[in-house]
């Protein structure tokens, strides 16, 4: 009796010990689990951008050009100011004529940007749909996960009742 007592207790610990380690086991899984739900929802997003980045490599060449000769003509008007003598200068004036290359430069160049603006506008209306939909299917992951978690645990403990029974 006294053999078959400690036979049982030696049983039963490493029921205790298994239980925890599979405990373990899914905590490590699910940790898992998360980086690569988190990998793939980043690589997916990256997957889908990447032909509009490609495509800010060629707007972004026109842009920089753009920019540089604004920076270049304004620049250039200013070196043409004399500095020196009686000078008289109409801050109003300047800043009209400022103001109005401004409004020259930007309408040139947005009304060329339009179209692309509108088609990112809707892209990222879909993107932000599918973020939508991604973080409910990882919200539903999570849940789905911990009842597999209760559920498996569940099962040990029954095992572990079942073995005593048996015995």
């Amino acid at each position: 009796m006294h053999a078959q007592t400690t036979q049982m207790e030696n049983r039963f610990f490493s029921i205790g010990a298994d239980i925890s380690n599979l405990r373990n086991t899914v905590k490590r899984k699910r940790a898992e689990l998360n980086d690569l739900l988190r990998i793939k929802a980043v690589s997916s997003i990256v997957e889908a951008q990447m032909p509009y980045l490609d495509q800010w490599c060629d707007l972004e060449e026109s842009y920089t050009c753009s920019l540089s000769g604004a920076t270049n003509a304004l620049s250039n008007s200013f070196l043409r100011i004399p500095v020196s003598g009686n000078v008289q200068v109409s801050i109003k004036e300047t800043a009209e004529a400022l103001d109005l290359a401004a409004k020259a430069t930007d309408i040139h160049h947005m009304i060329s940007l339009l179209p692309k603006a509108e088609e990112m506008d809707t892209l990222i209306s879909e993107l932000a749909n599918v973020v939508d939909i991604e973080k409910a299917f990882v919200e539903e992951c999570g849940s789905l996960l911990l009842i597999t978690h209760n559920l498996q645990v569940e099962e040990c403990s029954l095992r572990g009742h079942l073995m005593q029974l048996e015995m």
